[in-house]
């Protein structure tokens, strides 16, 4: 398949998931907010496909499966859905989302400021590859400068470099400093750029 042939494919509609053609218009022909062709690209991401089968499994306070526990229940509990919305292409102006995200960042973050997926959150529970999922829903969502995403992108950081005094690494979970993760037996964490 050419070049030519495999764009005018990724721009096909197709309802079942439709977020392929907003991505396709957005990030391989630049199109930018406010372009016909992509706002309409991106209101079928919000009518067809798999984002209205998962906001429509939303709970009205903002989360999905148990509103205490945001990661358990892989897949299907909130952390999971902001990050598969996020990565769909839904609407960040979209009502629900917004309620789902501040939903997390009201019930997801340990006292370190990091993302965790015990229940309630701790430290202990904190770790590279959920926090960093979160960060990149959260700011895809518009919150890039709510505090509390600026915390834990700061905890991010000071987890990666290892060069606070203080800073508390957990064998089980984030474990050292250079992604070090004790889900992945003190090995690199597996989703490590």
């Amino acid at each position: 398949m050419s070049g030519v042939e495999s764009l005018s494919w990724l721009l096909e509609h197709d309802p079942a998931n439709p977020g392929v053609r907003y991505f396709a218009l957005r990030d391989l022909l630049g199109r930018q907010e406010g372009d016909a062709e992509l706002d309409q690209a991106r209101k079928q991401v919000m009518l067809t496909g798999p984002v209205p089968e998962i906001l429509e499994a939303q709970h009205p306070e903002g989360y999905w499966l148990d509103p205490r526990n945001l990661y358990a229940g892989k897949y299907r509990s909130t952390s999971w859905q902001v990050k598969f919305l996020a990565d769909l292409g839904a609407d960040p102006g979209e009502l629900r989302i917004q309620r789902a995200c501040q939903y997390l960042l009201d019930h997801a973050l340990a006292s370190n400021h990091g993302f965790a997926y015990n229940s309630p959150p701790t430290p202990s529970g904190v770790v590279h590859c959920l926090n960093g999922n979160m960060l990149a829903a959260l700011i895809t969502f518009g919150f890039a400068d709510d505090e509390r995403v600026q915390a834990a992108i700061q905890w991010q950081g000071l987890a990666i470099i290892g060069e606070q005094s203080g800073f508390k690494y957990y064998k089980s979970t984030t474990a050292g400093p250079n992604f070090t993760c004790g889900v992945n037996l003190g090995q690199p964490c597996g989703w490590e750029p």
